[in-house]
């Protein structure tokens, strides 16, 4: 009787690349399957795709993926068919998830917790090069919060900036379209790409994603849905993003000063656009501004800001 051969080993640098391009949902669907397998240890299993706890590093704000060495009892199980199996996956989709280290790159050295493992998205990820600016703002915008939402959203795209937001409705919405018409618009989903919230952007969304203009990301899995707790970790990816970020219209107990706080833990600018004293949708810009945020008054302002930013990012890199 022949003996069925044995499955080849999988390198070191191919268990590599499993961990640095897979999706989250793919590292969960692998690991699963080699914890269900009879010849591995449980422990084993979960070391081969285990992230390193932020908690637990040096950096608390910087996790980091393990060095790739894995225990000889891994490599003698996990197959190249398996490892095919899961490459495969990355390699057929086009532009369809940012890794890892792509993510690190983007964010440029900004410190965030519980960081992404992988985005996925639709459109063009080539418009996340530009400089970029969040704008967010009230689901309930007076007409004062619209109109400046279009012009800032507007002027802003013209001057070759990318927009950033989270396609809510109000000054989400505003802002994302007002940019697309104009230039450069991303939105960054609380639920999964499959999944797009508010379904009435539905067009909104559908439209970004087939543009080269447009972007539609989600850190969370293709057909989870927009729960109540997707919403802060959606926020702090939209301020990862942004060179700058900027409120238009906010009350002070709103999801735009979650955002705000995101900002300021990762040392990324934040400016308010002041409003009537008397509107409680201006409570929490006004706020901000008495706090120390940045007072904008025209759009300039922003593109100055971002010119500086960048113009200090160039000096760093040279006194390096």
């Amino acid at each position: 009787m022949t003996e069925s051969p044995k499955p080849s080993l999988l390198s070191n640098s191919t268990l590599w690349k499993l961990q640095t391009l897979l999706t989250y949902s793919e590292l969960i669907q692998l690991r699963r399957e080699l914890l269900n397998h009879q010849k591995i240890s449980s422990q084993a299993a979960l070391n081969i795709l285990n992230i390193v706890n932020p908690q637990k590093t040096a950096n608390p704000a910087r996790p980091t993926i393990p060095t790739p060495h894995f225990s000889n009892e891994v490599s003698s199980i996990v197959s190249n068919e398996t490892g095919d199996k899961y490459l495969g996956l990355n390699k057929t989709r086009t532009h369809e998830t940012l890794s890892f280290w792509e993510i690190e790159t983007l964010l440029k050295g900004k410190a965030i917790s519980e960081m992404p493992l992988s985005l996925a998205i639709r459109g063009n990820p080539n418009i996340l090069s530009q400089p970029k600016v969040a704008i967010i703002g009230s689901r309930h915008p007076t007409y004062y919060g619209r109109e400046q939402a279009h012009i800032f959203a507007r002027d802003l795209a013209k001057a070759g900036i990318t927009i950033v937001s989270g396609g809510a409705i109000g000054i989400d919405t505003i802002a994302n379209q007002a940019a697309f018409d104009n230039g450069n618009s991303c939105v960054v989903l609380g639920s999964g790409l499959n999944r797009p919230y508010p379904s009435t952007n539905k067009h909104m969304f559908e439209t970004f994603a087939g543009s080269k203009n447009g972007l539609v990301l989600s850190e969370f899995a293709h057909d989870c849905s927009p729960q109540k707790w997707n919403f802060p970790r959606r926020n702090r990816t939209i301020a990862a993003l942004a060179d700058f970020l900027l409120v238009i219209e906010a009350t002070v107990t709103s999801g735009s000063m979650l955002t705000v706080h995101a900002a300021l833990e990762m040392n990324c600018d934040v400016g308010a656009i002041p409003g009537p004293i008397d509107s409680a949708t201006s409570e929490g810009t006004n706020s901000l501004i008495r706090d120390g945020a940045f007072c904008i008054l025209k759009p300039s302002d922003v593109i100055e800001r971002v010119h500086a930013i960048a113009a200090a990012r160039i000096r760093k890199r040279t006194e390096i």
